[in-house]
């Protein structure tokens, strides 16, 4: 459905204002430094990490579970011709507690998982994370 991961991502963000109930300018794109490059990173209060992808779910599940060290939430958002294979195995974000949730490609959000708050794993980059998104 959608010819690119950017293009993912650009159709979802205006969703995600709502969704997480975040400013616009609480949205950081691509954001380095910190245990791996999630996509998207959003400060509601929380800090939710999102790794988007438009087939490759289990790429995801792992990049997002790196998240988890920095990150109250971690996400996988895929393109919605692909998530019936992640929800065949929806067990294993359950298990890893990483939120799941499908694009359309107008823009339509379905959540299949919401991950509860995190305990962080690394306190230093949690601290560097909230430095460099406030």
């Amino acid at each position: 459905m959608f010819k690119t991961e950017k293009l993912l991502v650009e159709t979802t963000v205006p969703k995600l204002i709502d969704i997480f109930n975040v400013q616009e300018n609480n949205i950081f794109f691509e954001v380095s430094g910190l245990f791996g490059i999630p996509d998207v990173v959003l400060n509601n209060g929380s800090i939710i990490a999102i790794e988007f992808k438009l087939s490759n779910w289990k790429g995801a599940l792992i990049q997002a579970f790196r998240y988890k060290s920095f990150a109250d939430q971690a996400y996988v958002f895929l393109d919605d011709d692909y998530i019936h294979r992640a929800l065949n195995h929806i067990e294993m974000f359950e298990s890893y507690d990483i939120g799941l949730s499908s694009v359309n490609i107008d823009g339509e959000v379905i959540n299949f998982y919401t991950p509860n708050n995190n305990t962080v794993y690394t306190h230093s980059i949690r601290e560097k994370a909230l430095s460099m998104l406030s």
